[in-house]
């Protein structure tokens, strides 16, 4: 995420990104997603913050921002007890959303792979060659059955039970 929207970040929610510059967090390494999704952090916070300043939920600090498998992580600490349901829940939705919401740009996006990289990406952001994830696990199961094939036949004893044949 570009430098300016990380500040205006810490800038808004201070009391959750307290740990953004301390050396030996992984807060310190910034936000590691693209400016995408800027909008829909601004949003989590701004929700979690509502529900620490109005309805007495323990404060929370990030402790990693980061897209992994094509999906937004948010990852906090509650120093003051333990994270609420509700607060569970806004960060599950952020996260859900985030695999619909290009990275790049912030449009309606599709999780996409390239080279075995999940990422999500609007139509004008896909890199060329990528497929959908719905392809690239239909590939990966296409060579997985392959292998087998060729496992039963060569070396059925490193397949597990159920998957070999009954006259063997």
């Amino acid at each position: 995420m570009r430098e300016e929207l990380d500040n205006r970040l810490c800038a808004d929610f201070p009391h959750l990104f307290v740990r953004r510059h301390v050396a030996d967090s992984r807060m310190n390494a910034g936000f590691c997603c693209g400016d995408g999704w800027y909008t829909l952090i601004h949003g989590l916070c701004r929700s979690l913050q509502h529900r620490i300043d109005h309805h007495g939920e323990p404060q929370l600090h990030v402790i990693q921002v980061k897209e992994k498998l094509g999906q937004l992580r948010f990852y906090v600490d509650c120093p003051e007890g333990e994270i609420t349901n509700a607060q569970h829940a806004v960060i599950e939705m952020a996260e859900l959303l985030s695999g619909a919401t290009c990275e790049e740009c912030g449009c309606p996006g599709r999780r996409v792979s390239n080279g075995g990289w999940l990422s999500v990406r609007c139509r004008l952001h896909e890199p060329e060659g990528s497929v959908s994830l719905e392809e690239a696990m239909a590939a990966k199961n296409e060579r997985r059955a392959q292998r087998q094939a060729v496992w039963q036949d060569q070396a059925p004893w490193l397949l597990p039970e159920e998957t070999k044949d009954d006259d063997a």
